[in-house]
């Protein structure tokens, strides 16, 4: 009778029916409400098992990040990990034979769940699994051995090793758990009460340096703001602790630390992650969670997922607090990623709102809205240029003037249109409250026309035009110094793209504030002073006016990272290219060269091919596009392919079908295209020795550059 009872009680405690009742959206939160009222959580049934073994009976639902927190409450609510029930097995023993359920056995392992605890069978979880090898098991089987031994079984060792101690912790195990016959047990208190332990000091320092932060994880982790700010009153624990155990998903996904932010906003807490947010994280700090991995700042990430976000709260939570003006690997901001991943046109009004900067360039030289042009996204065009008519309505000189000397030529766009909007604007422009602004919008057209002056300037080496136009002001609070072309390069980027170190001091000495300022990949002055320059006078009067190597392009680069001594000869070729010809790339992009070209060679026209060659040689040497003749070849275009090479196409490339490395000879001769074969040995035979010394080692890049890249 009384088995009886305590059964009945068990299944009627309110702990109970919330487990097994509540959807997988609610269940966190109510139960959280329970156990932090003091709630016991170490109830069982009449066969030994409790809370945790309800999870696992309904492990479907636990298994979902939206109700995986209710294990970490249960644990830091007392329950012990390692009970038994009355087969002799934990619920880890139990759970580990599921499908699935890696985020709970994640968990359990973290709060101490001992991995080799044996069954009746005095088996371990692991042979246990490996005996049996029930569908799917090889998941379970990863995350195992990523936490084994287990941080109790490593710490109770005669001789820890300290790099599986570290791996641990640094997987977020925690250093205070529960047993049932011990109560609270801190490892960190039993490690200094052990004698004559080797490295004991080193594994002190280990665990007190994880001490707070593993307890604050869990907290953040139950989902429970009460317990974090109780762990903030202990002590200071990292809120940029990262789990060096994460993958997305273990077969797939590579093994990338996922940021404590990262994984709280994956269980669509909205108030743990504002109460994270309140202790000021990192929140640009380079991760990415994808198949191929492309760092990106932390923040893109709730735009992009994986996982997706449910809840708009908590993205704009994040955004609020991020650097906006922080770019990706292609120098675009996070409007461009709010565009591509198709998010509404309020969504950009946000972002606009959290000082996103709308006149910035990525490497293409596009503005956010090029690209919703682009994009045939009309919405987006009418959102930004609704940020822009309520720029001016505030009357906000210091932002027009910005996108002014970033060259962002679409603010009498924004004024032309027939919206509402731009009618009030215009008619206020008319007031007397509105003069100076007015002033300046009528000066726009002037002021970039003299940008272009100075930067023409800046290549003829005529430093006197370069400094009547850059420190003139132009009803600006800022010098015209300032300016950027469509590349983001300022006169002191252009002039050291120059060899006039005249011109280039005198700018440095004159401009100095320039020196740090970044091109549309945050390439300052000094990424190219040491990259065209070396280490000379140049980098040496810059660092005297304030240069710094600390500041990183998008790729995470500092400045002497592009110094031909500290990099190899093909790094070093491949960063001048990309620096030299930066401006020919950005400009065939807007006359949309590749896309037209292609399309005319699959057209087999002819015409309209010898038409469009001209515009881009006058920037760019066309063997940058030899690999078009592989597309001549594809196509059958056998004409296009011989005017091609006449106009500076080399034909020593090579291009990858499938497993193999096929010349473009080699290509034309299996596609039956003789007269394209005898072409090319007829041009082949023209070449010097030293143009084809000269050509193998163009070959060497455009092959890895043009051909396989592409």
């Amino acid at each position: 009778m009384l088995r009886s009872n305590c059964m009945l009680r068990f299944e009627e405690t309110k702990i109970y029916k919330v487990l097994t009742e509540e959807p997988v959206h609610k269940v966190s939160k109510k139960a959280l409400r329970l156990i932090e009222s003091g709630r016991d959580v170490t109830l069982k049934d009449e066969k030994g098992r409790g809370y945790l073994f309800l999870i696992s009976d309904h492990y479907e639902k636990f298994s979902s990040p939206l109700a995986v927190p209710v294990v970490y409450q249960l644990c830091l609510g007392g329950i012990d990990v390692n009970n038994r029930d009355e087969n002799n097995n934990t619920v880890l023993h139990e759970l580990i034979k599921k499908r699935g359920v890696f985020r709970i056995v994640i968990a359990l392992l973290r709060c101490g769940a001992n991995p080799l605890a044996l069954d009746n069978e005095g088996l371990t979880v692991k042979e246990s699994l490996l005996q049996s090898k029930p569908e799917g098991w090889e998941e379970n089987y990863y995350w195992l051995e990523e936490y084994s031994p287990g941080l109790v079984n490593e710490l109770q060792k005669d001789i820890p090793e300290l790099k599986t101690v570290e791996r641990l912790l640094k997987s977020w195990c925690l250093t205070r758990i529960t047993n049932e016959s011990r109560g609270r047990l801190n490892l960190l208190g039993a490690v200094e009460n052990r004698e004559s332990l080797e490295r004991k000091t080193a594994l002190l320092q280990l665990l007190r340096k994880f001490d707070q932060t593993s307890e604050f994880v869990a907290a953040c982790l139950a989902g429970s703001i009460n317990w974090m700010k109780k762990c903030l009153e202990r002590g200071r624990p990292d809120v940029n602790t990262k789990d060096f155990s994460y993958r997305f998903y273990y077969d797939s996904f590579p093994k990338i630390p996922q940021p404590l932010l990262a994984a709280v906003w994956e269980q669509n807490c909205v108030g743990v992650v504002e109460e994270l947010l309140t202790l000021w994280p990192d929140t640009s700090t380079p991760y990415e969670n994808s198949q191929e991995p492309r760092i990106k700042p932390l923040f893109f990430h709730v735009l992009t997922g994986p996982p997706k976000l449910l809840d708009y709260k908590i993205i704009q939570a994040v955004l609020r607090q991020s650097n906006t003006l922080i770019k990706d690997q292609d120098g675009q901001n996070i409007l461009f990623t709010a565009m591509k991943e198709n998010f509404p046109a309020a969504v950009l009004k946000d972002i606009l709102s959290y000082r996103a900067d709308l006149a910035e360039r990525d490497f293409k030289g596009r503005t956010p809205r090029d690209f919703a042009a682009e994009l045939s996204r009309d919405d987006y065009i009418e959102a930004i240029d609704e940020y822009v008519l309520e720029t001016i309505l505030k009357r906000d000189l210091e932002s027009l003037e910005n996108w002014v000397l970033k060259g962002y030529n679409y603010i009498y766009a924004a004024l032309e249109s027939n919206s509402t909007l731009a009618n009030e604007v215009k008619s206020e422009l008319e007031g007397r409250l509105f003069k100076e602004t007015a002033k300046f919008i009528r000066q726009i057209r002037y002021i970039t026309r003299c940008g272009e002056r100075m930067f023409r300037a800046v290549d003829e080496g005529d430093l006197a035009t370069v400094l009547k136009y850059a420190q003139g002001q132009f009803h600006m609070k800022n010098e015209a110094a300032l300016a950027r072309d469509v590349c983001g390069r300022h006169i002191l980027h252009k002039a050291l793209l120059t060899d006039n170190e005249l011109l280039i001091i005198s700018l440095i000495e004159r401009f100095p504030y320039l020196v740090n300022f970044g091109d549309n990949l945050n390439r300052t002055s000094m990424h190219y002073g040491y990259l065209l320059h070396g280490r000379n006078d140049i980098v040496s009067k810059m660092v005297a006016f304030g240069g710094s190597d600390e500041v990183k392009d998008v790729r995470g680069r500092v400045p002497s990272n592009y110094f031909e001594g500290n990099i190899t000869t093909l790094e070093h070729q491949t960063l001048t290219r990309e620096v030299v010809e930066f401006s020919t790339w950005v400009h065939l992009h807007n006359i949309d060269f590749e896309s037209k070209i292609r399309e005319y060679i699959a057209e087999g026209n002819l015409d309209k091919v010898e038409e469009i060659v001209p515009l881009v040689m006058e920037y760019a040497d066309l063997s940058f596009f030899s690999h078009l003749l592989f597309d001549c070849i594809e196509s059958n275009q056998d004409a296009i392919a011989q005017s091609l090479i006449n106009g500076g196409c080399k034909t020593r490339i090579w291009k990858q079908y499938g497993d193999r490395l096929i010349s473009l000879r080699e290509k034309a001769h299996e596609s039956g295209m003789d007269s394209v074969v005898q072409f090319i040995d007829e041009n082949c035979n023209l070449i010097s020795d030293d143009d084809e010394n000269q050509l193998s080692s163009f070959d060497e890049l455009s092959s890895v550059g043009s051909i396989f890249i592409r």
